[in-house]
């Protein structure tokens, strides 16, 4: 019904889905990144994983802070970062992301850092990645920690410090 009368959905021409602060989150994670890269060696990091290695060959998966293997090449983590108002839906993608990875290996970690009224418990986004929680069996309201599998979800209103950052994935990309 939506599509009707004129509804144009998605991102409309002239406009876009960022702003100062989710570049800002956005550029931090790929900076910390490009960082851990240099300082974890042993690790392999892609950006984007081609079409090529999700089921189907049907897209692409590009997470924020991009894809770690081992060196046995096990996919062991992605960062994803998103900022959202109390409503909206930044966190939809992420589900396709999510699934994309847990395909490739379910027992990867899913690391994401969020930021703005989207953190708060009665938003949209909080209620649709806590479902995530859910789904693994974890508490609903475990974000702030570091799960040894699958989802982990940190958020922040006002943002987070680079340390901080680093600091998390660093963990999520050495520790069993």
């Amino acid at each position: 019904m939506q599509r009707q009368d004129g509804f144009r959905g998605g991102i409309q021409t002239g406009t876009t889905a960022y702003d100062a602060s989710s570049k800002s989150l956005d550029q931090m994670v790929k900076k910390v990144s490009k960082e851990l890269q240099r300082e974890l060696p042993m690790f392999t990091y892609m950006r984007k994983l081609p079409k090529e290695m999700i089921a189907g060959n049907l897209a692409a998966c590009e997470p924020d802070g991009g894809v770690w293997f081992d060196k046995d090449g096990n996919l062991v983590v992605a960062f994803e970062a998103k900022k959202q108002g109390p409503k909206g839906n930044a966190h939809e993608r992420w589900f396709m992301n999510r699934e994309i990875i847990r395909n490739i290996n379910p027992d990867a970690r899913y690391v994401t850092f969020c930021t703005r009224e989207g953190v708060l418990q009665e938003s949209s986004m909080y209620k649709g990645l806590s479902f995530a929680l859910a789904v693994e069996k974890k508490d609903v309201h475990s974000w702030n920690t570091l799960h040894p599998t699958g989802v982990s979800f940190f958020g922040d209103v006002s943002g987070f410090g680079e340390e901080f950052i680093k600091e998390v994935m660093w963990n999520a990309i050495t520790r069993k």
